[in-house]
């Protein structure tokens, strides 16, 4: 079931679901499955367009964080985008996703319109979960075009977060161009009471670790393989500890590969259970396994300076 769309007259709403890559970071990008899952968090867009007698037609953009502040607010007429490109950065790469857009739907944006576009963002910022995957969703849904094609013109990147945006279960995600092949996967684990979300306190930057990683001069047809495999593994893992297992292997494949610290060995040391990156390595989210008592967790990793914690059911969205 897609995230939901409905259309009344003038009237648009829009909500994309934010997302956790919980195997596949990095490899994706060359092909490897990777098994991804939607977060209960995401944004709404709201769009309500008023007919005018104008031909330069405007377009005011608000967006709102988490907190419902106000922490955007431009103008863009619709024939001027060019120019808005120049702006500030925000404001910039918003005027450069409208141009690609017209670009890919010569027809997107011509009535004569006010236009009052509102977004909404249901998480922090710097939880990293998606607020420019959930955008590009969005605006390929409202200039009815190809949301991969929009992605590969605008930021950039493997597109499995734009799929997590329209799809409300878990996915295994192989990337092909602009179609990528997506399949639907059934994920409820029976110990997912035993599975907590942490944030690091740091937003990672994903453009700067996929350089990173493009970068590297190694052969990665055997280890996309591996990470498939691995992909299978979490999805098939009947206890917690064959899913302790999975992202062991992961872990370890991962960090000789790229030949960068694991996070438990950098941060976790002492703790008993598993720790695994999610996405880019070195900030954001990563995905504990407790076996002991959730005060004790929680006691642990408050004395780490970690007080953002999230169980599978807060975060992660069931269909």
């Amino acid at each position: 079931m897609q995230a939901s769309v409905e259309k009344k007259e003038k009237h648009t709403i829009v909500k994309g679901n934010g997302k956790l890559l919980i195997s596949g970071e990095y490899f994706v990008l060359d092909g490897a499955k990777a098994f991804a899952l939607p977060c209960k968090f995401g944004q709404n867009f709201e769009v309500n367009e008023t007919a005018s007698e104008f031909e330069n037609n405007s377009l005011t953009w608000k967006a709102y964080n988490s907190n419902h502040q106000l922490w955007l607010e431009t103008e863009i007429k619709t024939k001027e985008i060019e120019a808005q490109m120049l702006d500030t950065k925000d404001v910039g790469m918003l005027a450069k996703i409208l141009k690609v857009c017209k670009e890919l739907n010569p027809d997107f944006l011509t009535q004569k319109s006010t236009i009052e576009v509102t977004a909404s963002l249901e998480f922090p910022n710097n939880w990293g979960l998606g607020s420019s995957s959930t955008l590009i969703y969005f605006m390929a849904q409202w200039a009815n075009i190809n949301p991969y094609l929009l992605l590969e013109k605008t930021f950039g990147g493997s597109g499995y977060d734009v799929a997590c945006a329209q799809h409300n279960s878990g996915i295994f995600y192989t990337r092909n161009q602009i179609n990528p092949i997506i399949e639907k996967v059934v994920f409820n684990p029976t110990f997912k009471q035993n599975i907590y979300f942490v944030h690091l306190n740091e937003k990672m930057n994903s453009r700067n670790a996929i350089l990173y990683y493009k970068n590297l001069e190694i052969d990665k047809a055997p280890i996309i393989n591996e990470i498939s495999a691995l992909s299978e593994c979490f999805v098939n893992a009947l206890t917690i500890d064959d899913f302790e297992r999975c992202m062991v292997q992961h872990e370890n494949l991962v960090s000789r590969t790229l030949k960068i610290e694991k996070v438990k060995s950098n941060i976790f040391k002492d703790y008993w259970g598993e720790v695994k990156s999610l996405g880019a390595w070195g900030g954001d989210f990563v995905m504990v396994t407790n076996q002991r008592e959730d005060q004790e967790f929680r006691a642990y990793m408050s004395n780490k300076g970690f007080d953002t914690i999230l169980t599978y059911d807060e975060m992660i969205l069931q269909s």
